[in-house]
């Protein structure tokens, strides 16, 4: 008898809920402001940083001419000043072909701030570790 009274027991324990009952003011789900807010945050376990692959700084198949230098691998050759008194720099890339740049010219991630007798100025377009875009100055010199 005392066997079945202790397994009574344990089942109306069982059957009793985990939680205190809600009472009248207290609500178990969340208001809709509180879930409009919960869609807005952002993931705290997704990366913000943005992971590169190596070969992400110049695609395989650029657009042919100007548009097509890359900043990195430009290597400034000689500078010339026109009859106009503008400047106007000589750059070769890896396929060693010689190209005329002029200030304002567009070249693939950037374009020419501008051009002093030993150097060329380039205001090149990045993409940061989050995603912001920026610009920045690379500034190509003659080889001494």
């Amino acid at each position: 008898m005392k066997a079945l009274g202790i397994l009574l027991t344990l089942l109306a324990i069982l059957a009793l809920p985990l939680t205190a009952p809600a009472q009248e003011g207290d609500s178990a789900r969340p208001s809709p402001s509180t879930r409009a807010s919960d869609e807005r945050r952002r993931d705290p376990f997704v990366s913000i940083v943005i992971k590169r692959e190596e070969g992400a700084a110049a695609p395989t198949r650029l657009p042919p001419g100007k548009p097509g230098l890359v900043i990195g691998q430009l290597q400034l050759l000689g500078t010339v000043q026109s009859i106009d008194g503008d400047w106007i720099a000589v750059v070769d890339n890896k396929t060693n072909r010689a190209y005329f740049l002029r200030q304002n010219d567009q070249v693939y991630n950037g374009s020419v701030s501008r051009i002093t007798e030993d150097s060329v100025v380039f205001l090149e377009n990045v993409t940061g570790s989050a995603g912001e875009r920026r610009t920045r100055e690379v500034v190509k010199r003659l080889a001494p």
